[in-house]
């Protein structure tokens, strides 16, 4: 669709915010301990970091930086393409997330977030054993990998394909 989000305050210096409940930290891993460094100060009493990084490395990377006590685990569903510059085609039915604490115990902030995000209409899932919930995707993910390797096309043109499919 076109939707279009208003009223965001974005920056890029996190120090000029005030402290906040949940950051969604979706950064590449190589850039994760400057990022966590950055956020730290954001995080409220309870505040939490919820990693939407792809791997399974994330939340433990972060945790070095903030606490562990200041982490979960998440997976992000999404997928889209850009077709321009400044276009971006979302290619599936709806975005959602997984999360949980790493000692799987359903916490009062992860209920409290699950709640918000169900709120909004984006699809939210507390899940218990939130490291075997990672490898899943990580293994999905290397498969996906490799297939576009080995084509050397991008995923929107390779499942497209019907010969490839097959």
């Amino acid at each position: 669709g076109d939707d279009h989000v208003r009223g965001i305050q974005a920056t890029d210096d996190p120090s000029g915010l005030a402290p906040v409940d949940v950051v969604l930290f979706c950064v590449k891993l190589f850039d994760t301990e400057e990022a966590a460094r950055a956020v730290k100060p954001l995080l409220a009493k309870g505040g939490v970091c919820v990693s939407l990084q792809n791997g399974v490395v994330g939340a433990d990377r972060i945790a070095a930086v903030v606490g562990s006590d200041r982490v979960m685990g998440g997976i992000a569903f999404v997928s889209s393409m850009i077709e321009a510059p400044g276009v971006v085609r979302y290619n599936a039915k709806a975005p959602s997330i997984k999360f949980g604490e790493s000692d799987g115990r359903l916490s009062e902030r992860a209920a409290r977030f699950r709640d918000a995000c169900l709120a909004a209409r984006f699809g939210s899932e507390v899940v218990t054993d939130i490291r075997a919930a990672l490898w899943h995707k990580f293994v999905g993910l290397t498969v996906n990998a490799a297939m576009n390797c080995l084509t050397r096309l991008p995923a929107g043109n390779l499942y497209p394909d019907a010969d490839l499919m097959a």
